[in-house]
């Protein structure tokens, strides 16, 4: 009926959440953002038809007023109710009552909605306008069928067309009145037939699956077909909707209002097009036409569809025989890799709100999409959206495959509403089946598992399903009351209404939903004033990141979690964060949506290159970082810079400057004075630089990566070792060398080699540490203690190293691209990324040693490290190192017998296994 329509048909809405006043609860607009649903347009009859005959008053009473109107107007109701627990008692009793009316249409308390329409109309009459009465009237009638009081509701519009038609009120007026008449007496009643057919009217979709098991033989084939269309759009049975579809439709549009006869051709034709089923949409649309049943305008769009894509294969889905994993971002929002017509991964977020998947306009110019000049209208988050369809041929999410899909092309525009570049719609997620959430991957189950939902129990009441926008929801119990909650992971925070706790407590309380034979935890949800009367909360990303599992069965439409663990988002304390591969994981994700301000951005940038060997980029962005006077500048990091960059002369008056301020940290002091001091000595050389008469040179090598080199043309054995910090020579061997003396410090004495020849590269300027005879480094040297020890602080000028077992490969151009691969940190020692059940926990890469940490079995590129491969260790020594355990590199050599290190992409990259 229209005036369902009225007031179901979306509104952009201006939600204006629980005020936020810590910053650690992210920037307010993402979460206004991510709050905003499709809220009633329960303002408009007041703004439009209210006509208050308000007498002479003070200018701040009709301001209060007026902005109360504005806010209902807009579905402001957070700022609605702000202003009427402020002012309430300065505002006339209509004005109360108005307010009043707005807020417990918006909380579902309908009983006190009719209390305050019945008061206002009926001892305030004078204050209202016959189009207001009018407007009122509607809104009443709305409580009333929400209410399933279909008996009151007959008699109540039965009586109030006679009223407006005595009032001369045109027919055309009194048509929404009109049609609440017609459905309530062909809902009134108790009967089994009246009991479904109300609760289809209503979509109260758990009510309905849980009581038409028993009425369904009582009833004839109309109620059934329309309890088994609405079920089946819920729990996205498409082949029922469509099948029900017809039969309402071809035998039953006369027992079907307006209103439902054209949402259902609607419904049908989405379907149908979504599933790119272009001849069945055809034969659908013509007979709508034959029958009336929707307008050409509505249908048009479907038709232009069918003529642009009817040409195109049919699309399919192909799931992998024995499932897959793909990795996502830990933080919000949860971003994953997608490919689109062969292009490289791009991150597309992960949207359950959303049916269908989306690209920007400016995306699908770079993947070269063919975008159509049609325009369509869809809703997202609550506002219009322009779009243009498109047909991918090939989307690949890790090893599933989509071949020619329906997606919409985002117009420039809107591009800012959606937030995203890329999202990946709900439907290609319910094509998979079931999948699982992880803390920072997905899992797509194997193809028999995804798709035999016949060996899926049989589930009489499902947990989840779909409303009539396509998004899904999740239904569970709380205070004795079946709650509907939006469940999606692309909401940063879980929310609450207030009007769904009886009590507003003063800390965020902790909710437990009992889903029958599972309990689940909401915690530390957001209150707000906000959450449109469709549902009650948010279960957001929080939710998902509280369970080490969260399965999404779209057979069964069921939610299953796994155990309880703690969320630890590190979006607003990165710079406290140690493990930086973990960082470079989630950047995108941090810096989505610009919610970092530019020296946040910058700083996060900053700690990404420390630890990704770009010592350049460092000294650039914490340049910009002091320059922009920025708390999260910190002098001794761009000494550090400068120092690893060889800008020693720049390095040395910084440092200079430093030790001039007093401090009371002695460390940091002897830190700085330290690189100062070198810098001291190294200010009268170049730096360290390549020359080189090839891309890469091969050196034979022993079990312990020594090979042959020269100095000043002599031969001398240099052992190649990446784990040691510093290079070394003895101070016999530097005087046969002719290694040039720079001074002491601290007891070491430091010197300059001119150039190592290594077989065509040739490493200038190598700073080294002379050891004395007594030292017991010496041990650490090849040729017992005649040769070079060459470390990291000269080797990290190469482009990659590899390492087999009798050979060493020195690249000083980019190697070229690999698939795969660990990723890798230098953070004063070599950090590497790992591969677990559902995460990527960060290790201590070793030269030699043990493999300590991990509980079960785990995977570095393509190598299996079994659980047997594992030496217990002492949590206590495990944190000292700050990660998850350590990995012995002489492990990794003697199961692949070849390590690759790019030290411009920072990975490792394993040889062949054995």
């Amino acid at each position: 009926m229209a005036a369902t329509l009225f007031f179901r048909y979306l509104q952009p809405t201006n939600c204006h959440t629980a005020e936020i006043q810590d910053r650690n609860d992210m920037k307010q607009y993402i979460i206004h953002i991510k709050t905003r649903g499709f809220l009633p347009h329960v303002g408009a009859w007041l703004l439009t038809g209210l006509l208050f005959c308000l007498p002479a008053k003070a200018q701040d009473l009709d301001s209060i007023v007026n902005a109360a109107t504005q806010y209902a107007t807009d579905n402001r109701i957070g700022a609605l109710k702000t202003t009427y627990r402020d002012h309430k008692e300065e505002m006339p009793n209509y004005v109360r009552l108005y307010c009043e009316a707005a807020i417990t249409h918006h909380d579902k308390a309908y009983e006190r909605m009719l209390e305050c329409i019945d008061t206002l109309r009926i001892w305030y009459p004078k204050q209202i306008s016959s189009k207001t009465n009018l407007s009122l009237a509607e809104l009443k009638a709305e409580g009333l069928r929400q209410l399933g009081r279909y008996d009151e509701l007959a008699t109540f519009c039965s009586q109030e067309i006679k009223q407006f038609q005595r009032k001369r009120l045109k027919d055309s007026s009194l048509y929404t009145l009109q049609n609440y008449l017609k459905k309530a007496k062909r809902m009134q009643g108790e009967s089994a037939r009246a009991q479904l057919l109300q609760l289809n009217d209503l979509n109260k979709i758990y009510e309905l699956s849980k009581i038409y098991p028993k009425l369904k033989d009582r009833v004839g084939p109309f109620e059934r077909t329309w309890s088994d269309y609405t079920l089946a759009q819920a729990f996205h049975d498409t082949e029922k909707v469509i099948r029900c579809g017809h039969i309402l439709v071809e035998q039953f549009a006369d027992s079907l209002d307006t209103e439902t006869l054209a949402q259902c051709m609607l419904t049908v034709s989405q379907t149908l097009a979504i599933h790119c089923q272009w001849k069945a949409l055809q034969e659908w649309i013509d007979r709508a036409q034959r029958i009336g049943a929707a307008s050409e305008a509505v249908l048009a769009p479907y038709q232009r569809l069918i003529h642009r894509f009817s040409n195109y294969p049919q699309p399919k889905i192909i799931l992998p025989d024995n499932g897959c994993s793909i990795a996502t971002t830990y933080e919000w929002p949860l971003l994953l890799p997608v490919q689109i017509n062969g292009s490289k991964p791009l991150l597309f977020n992960l949207n359950t709100e959303q049916p269908y998947t989306l690209i920007s306009e400016k995306m699908a110019r770079q993947l070269q999409l063919s975008v159509e000049p049609d325009t369509l209208q869809v809703a997202f988050e609550g506002q219009t959206i322009a779009v243009s369809p498109a047909i991918v041929e090939d989307l690949r999410l890790g090893a599933v495959q989509y071949h020619n899909i329906l997606t919409l092309i985002v117009h420039e525009a809107y591009q800012p509403i959606t937030f995203f570049d890329c999202t990946l719609g709900l439907h290609e997620l319910i094509s998979l089946g079931k999948i699982e959430l992880l803390p920072e991957k997905i899992r797509i189950f194997p193809k028999a598992t995804s798709a035999a939902q016949s060996k899926e129990p049989e589930v009489k009441h499902p947990q989840l399903y779909l409303n009539n926008l396509g998004s899904l929801r999740l239904l569970g119990k709380w205070n004795e009351k079946i709650r509907t909650f939006r469940l999606t992971p692309n909401s940063p925070r879980n929310v609450l209404d207030y009007s769904c706790h009886e009590s507003i407590p003063t800390d965020s309380p902790n909710i437990l939903l009992d889903l029958g034979e599972q309990k689940i935890q909401m915690r530390n949800p957001i209150l707000t004033e906000d959450c449109p009367n469709q549902y009650c909360g948010i279960l957001g990303l929080p939710f998902f990141r509280n369970y080490d599992s969260v399965v999404l069965d779209f057979n069964a439409m069921q939610l299953r979690v796994g155990n309880f663990i703690p969320y630890n988002p590190t979006r607003l304390n990165f710079c406290h964060t140690t493990d930086k591969l973990y960082l470079r994981r989630n950047f995108y994700a941090l810096t989505a949506g610009n919610l970092l301000d530019t020296s946040e951005e910058q700083f996060l940038k900053m700690l990404l290159a420390m630890g990704n060997n770009q010592p350049q980029a460092v000294v650039q962005l914490v340049h910009q970082l002091r320059d922009s006077k920025s708390d999260f500048y910190d002098a001794y990091t761009e000494l550090e810079a400068l120092f690893l960059s060889g800008q020693y002369h720049d390095a040395q008056t910084l440092g200079e400057h430093l030790l001039q301020k007093e401090t009371d940290n002695t460390q940091s002091k002897e830190a700085v004075k330290r690189l100062t001091t070198l810098c001291g000595l190294y200010a009268q050389y170049p730096p360290t630089q390549l020359s080189n008469s090839g891309s890469s040179a091969t050196l034979t090598c022993d079990s312990h990566q020594t090979a042959e080199v020269k100095v000043n043309g002599k031969t001398v054995k240099t052992r190649f070792d990446i784990f040691q910090p510093n290079t070394y020579i003895s101070e016999q061997q530097a005087k046969k060398l002719k290694v040039k003396d720079l001074g002491d410090y601290d007891g070491k004495t430091y010197g300059l080699i001119p150039a190592i020849d290594c077989n065509g590269i040739t490493i200038q300027q190598v700073h080294c540490i002379i050891l004395s005879k007594k030292s017991p480094l010496l041990r650490l040297l090849p040729g017992k203690g005649k040769g070079i020890l060459l470390g990291w602080d000269n080797l990290r000028h190469l482009a990659g190293l590899s390492i087999s077992r009798h050979a060493l490969t020195l690249d000083a151009q980019p190697l070229a691209s690999r698939y795969g691969g660990a990723p890798l940190c230098y953070n004063h020692g070599w950090q590497i990324e790992t591969e677990a059940e559902g995460t990527f926990p960060t290790f201590e890469l070793t030269n030699m040693g043990y493999n300590y940490g991990a509980q079960n079995s785990l995977r570095i590129d393509n190598l299996l490290l079994p659980e047997k491969d594992w030496t217990p260790k002492e949590l206590s020594k495990i944190a000292a190192t700050r990660t998850a355990g350590t990995i012995s590199a002489a492990y990794l050599m003697k199961k692949t017998g070849k390590l690759i290190f790019d030290f411009q992409k920072m990975r490792l990259y394993l040889g062949s296994q054995h």
